[in-house]
């Protein structure tokens, strides 16, 4: 087509992309309504690191949930699994103690959202005078992905959180807790916590049983046992002791230290505070772990 008949055509609002009800695509392939909520999702994403929104979070926490179910049912069109994978969304749970966690983590990928904000972002900087209001609005969240997306990107969210976050495969609660245990360990010589000790008693309790039920991720697991924390307990009198001992694994705290340790010294200030306390939580981890393993050396 001429450029000549282009111009023509656009100055008259003609759209070059058709919305059509199709099988495959339930209900439309280019649905504004989806990608404004997708753009929030990003959006979260940034500020909290992760694109677990809670149910509980309002309009947003349900539209993450319908997504997960409406790939379960088989109603949920490529496009919009292939967006949402480009940011390492995961679409099954699993409740661990009183929280619903991803079943499986997923990295984002930086091409493929490289790929989104190049079919985003209109081809044209201004619609003419006679565009329809839908070809606006169009544009508009087209606008709108690409920015928010391209944020994504320029403030190396993606590296921060494989960095960082590891996808959330270790949660800064758990961490936090976890550290607790490691300097527990360093006064005691065990992790062998009594529920009466307070807090980190029942968070051990917590992890025994969450083992015992197969709740308990593999990665939590590993970062238990290469302290030599001890999964069955017996009686003895009216005390719990272990029921077999089990020794720590340097090498592998030297490992979990690597992973852990952050690859800079300091956050910008403009970083979300989710992120920000996922980088204490590493360091404070680290630290316990350094010390610990300074100790069985």
């Amino acid at each position: 087509m001429s450029q000549e008949r282009i111009d023509f055509l656009e100055s008259v609002g003609f759209e070059w992309v058709r919305m059509e009800r199709t099988v495959t695509e339930l209900p439309w392939k280019l649905d504004e309504q989806w990608k404004a909520r997708f753009t929030e999702l990003v959006q979260y994403l940034i500020e909290h690191g992760s694109s677990n929104v809670p149910v509980e979070t309002g309009p947003l926490g349900c539209w993450v949930a319908k997504q997960r179910q409406d790939y379960k049912d088989g109603r949920i069109s490529q496009f919009r699994i292939d967006y949402l994978n480009s940011i390492g969304f995961a679409w099954t749970m699993k409740r661990v103690g009183n929280e619903r966690l991803p079943d499986q983590y997923l990295e984002a990928a930086p091409e493929a959202i490289a790929r989104i904000i190049e079919d985003e972002r209109p081809w044209h900087d201004d619609l003419p005078l006679g565009a329809t209001e839908a070809l606006k609005t169009r544009v508009n969240v087209g606008k709108r992905l690409a920015d928010v997306l391209q944020e994504y990107l320029d403030k190396d969210s993606v590296r921060l959180m494989q960095t960082y976050d590891k996808s959330k495969k270790v949660d800064a609660r758990w961490q936090a807790r976890y550290t607790e245990l490691v300097y527990y360990l360093i006064e005691h010589g065990n992790c062998n916590v009594p529920r009466r000790y307070g807090p980190l008693g029942s968070w051990v309790y917590a992890q025994r049983q969450a083992y015992k039920q197969g709740r308990m991720s593999q990665l939590r697991k590993e970062y238990l046992e290469i302290i030599g924390f001890v999964w069955t307990t017996k009686r003895v009198g009216n005390d719990w002791f272990p029921d077999e001992y089990s020794n720590p694994d340097p090498k592998a705290i030297a490992r979990i230290i690597d992973d852990e340790k952050p690859s800079h010294d300091g956050l910008p200030s403009s970083a979300p505070e989710g992120m920000k306390m996922r980088v204490r939580a590493d360091r404070d981890l680290v630290e316990a772990l350094q010390e610990y393993l300074g100790l069985i050396r």
